[in-house]
């Protein structure tokens, strides 16, 4: 499917970036591969990491959409032709958690589809099959473009229906509104920008007030529980606002 192939399996002891679908914390650009071929995606992966990007795979809508919440993609390499649900629906779908920008990939011929696909609103479209080198000088081009947008407005967690509009200051869940002190908004936002992984004590003291101290660490334990009494059912037994103790909070949003 890909050309160039042979030289990039002779390679790949030498791939530099990471796999996301053995998840670590880096600051690489992160692509997301959606197809549901098992083996273009494990040979995009070869390729991209190759060039230093980090790398993670869906195979069908739901597991797109989990993880652009989870991993924050900086951008989306999107199949057309998927099961279930085809390249389109996904597209939209994926624009109700992230605004990152998408590169359409498919066999089809670029005429049949590339009208659609930007009126859609995708960033680029690229047809199978391609050159490594056009599809990495793509996703380097787009990078570039998107470093000079706007940053995200809207954080969206569907499995939990938690919705955090930075613009407008408002909190949903479940379709309701949950009204939150400036201090309590800051930190679920906090929260919600490396949701589901635990953010340390001393990373939200220090955006919040700026120094951790004993006595932000107790301010920083009074919002967590103003938060909680918001947010969950039961507060004495939270399930979304988790405290990792002596290690920090932890928006949980993945049933």
């Amino acid at each position: 499917m890909l050309q160039d192939t042979t030289s990039t399996l002779s390679g790949i002891s030498q791939v530099m970036g990471t796999d996301l679908d053995a998840y670590h914390e880096t600051i690489k650009p992160r692509v997301l591969i959606v197809d549901d071929d098992s083996d273009y995606v494990a040979m995009m992966k070869i390729i991209l990491r190759q060039a230093d990007f980090d790398v993670s795979g869906a195979f069908d809508h739901q597991a797109a959409l989990d993880r652009c919440v989870e991993l924050k993609p900086d951008v989306i390499l999107l199949d057309l032709m998927m099961p279930d649900v085809d390249g389109y629906g996904i597209f939209q779908m994926l624009r109700n958690v992230t605004n990152a920008p998408v590169i359409i990939v498919s066999a089809a011929a670029r005429t049949d589809h590339l009208s659609r696909t930007l009126e859609l609103g995708a960033d680029d479209y690229v047809t199978k099959p391609f050159h490594n080198s056009e599809i990495i000088a793509r996703l380097n081009k787009i990078l570039r473009q998107s470093r000079a947008s706007e940053p995200v407005k809207v954080h969206f967690f569907p499995e939990v229906d938690l919705r955090i509009d930075l613009e407008a200051h408002e909190v949903s869940l479940h379709g309701k509104v949950v009204r939150l002190l400036p201090r309590e908004f800051s930190m679920l936002n906090i929260l919600a920008e490396h949701a589901p992984r635990n953010v340390s004590y001393e990373k939200i003291t220090q955006q919040l007030w700026g120094e951790d101290t004993p006595r932000t660490r107790a301010h920083l334990k009074t919002i967590a529980f103003g938060l909680r009494r918001k947010l969950e059912t039961k507060p004495a037994r939270p399930k979304l606002l988790v405290n990792n103790r002596s290690i920090g909070y932890q928006l949980v949003t993945r049933t």
